[in-house]
């Protein structure tokens, strides 16, 4: 069933998960979207015809969002851009939206993941709404829920 994406957010946490911020005005949001690296193994010895493939590491991609500028939320997200903590204090990320089955609590779906704010991009124009694209680098698993 086709569900509508209001209500759905994004937010980042800067203590490891505990708390989140959501990010206010939020237009758009692209979920993460895992791809494995494919490593060719052909050697002089096949006799098939065919290549051969193992497949190497998961690389879990880049989330995009857009908002609506406030300064406010551009200070705090320009404070996180570039920063990768370990530890107990990963910066990490949460998007929620509907879920159309009702499965999960609240029929919420969410996904969070540690990452990295990699870019903040914006554009300024006469009679335009000035918003910005922010690029999150996800680091390691996405855990759904």
């Amino acid at each position: 069933m086709a569900i509508l994406g209001i209500g759905s957010k994004i937010g980042y946490s800067t203590d490891g998960g505990s708390t989140f911020t959501d990010v206010a005005e939020v237009t758009s949001i692209t979920l993460p979207s895992s791809e494995h690296s494919v490593i060719d193994v052909v050697h002089l010895g096949i006799t098939d015809g065919y290549k051969d493939f193992l497949f190497g590491l998961a690389d879990g991609g880049t989330v995009e969002f857009k908002f609506n500028y406030t300064a406010t939320v551009y200070s705090a997200l320009f404070a996180l851009k570039g920063q990768k903590k370990t530890g107990a204090n990963d910066n990490k990320w949460k998007i929620s939206g509907p879920d159309e089955n009702g499965v999960t609590a609240g029929g919420v779906q969410t996904f969070t993941f540690k990452g990295v704010l990699m870019a903040l991009e914006s554009e300024i124009m006469t009679e335009e709404i000035v918003g910005v694209t922010g690029k999150v680098k996800v680091c390691g698993g996405v855990t759904v829920a």
